[in-house]
């Protein structure tokens, strides 16, 4: 059995609880909603969580600070977590400098592929 997120606050989507993330930390916010229980990042986001037997993969990419990637990079390297450089794993124990910022993949322990970047993808946007 998997925790499952299965609906942000913002929209839909799949994955699994981070127990133990390197990103960030969780804590539960709220009373259950029928079968979601509502968690908050340490940045304010709040994840409606749900158990569920079977659940697809899914890639969850976070843009975060400098610091804040440098902190999850020495968190994901202390806990032994495999990281690479790319989403085909080709590249283990790399960072990528993609976008002018740095990125980074791992798994979750429930088969998620995890990214933090520290600049968005595709080109800046427009001033208008």
């Amino acid at each position: 059995m998997s925790n499952s997120i299965t609906r942000s606050s913002q929209r839909r989507t799949n994955g699994s609880r981070p127990n133990s993330s390197p990103i960030s930390s969780i804590s539960k916010r709220g009373p259950e909603w029928g079968h979601f229980v509502p968690v908050e990042t340490a940045n304010g986001v709040t994840l409606d969580f749900a158990t569920r037997e079977e659940f697809r993969p899914g890639h969850y990419a976070f843009l975060v600070s400098d610091a804040e990637f440098d902190s999850a990079l020495a968190r994901i390297r202390a806990q032994g977590v495999r990281y690479y450089a790319d989403p085909r794993r080709a590249k283990p124990r790399e960072i990528n400098y993609l976008h002018g910022g740095r990125g980074v993949y791992f798994d979750d322990p429930n088969g998620h592929l995890m990214e933090i970047i520290t600049q968005p993808y595709g080109d800046p946007p427009e001033q208008v």
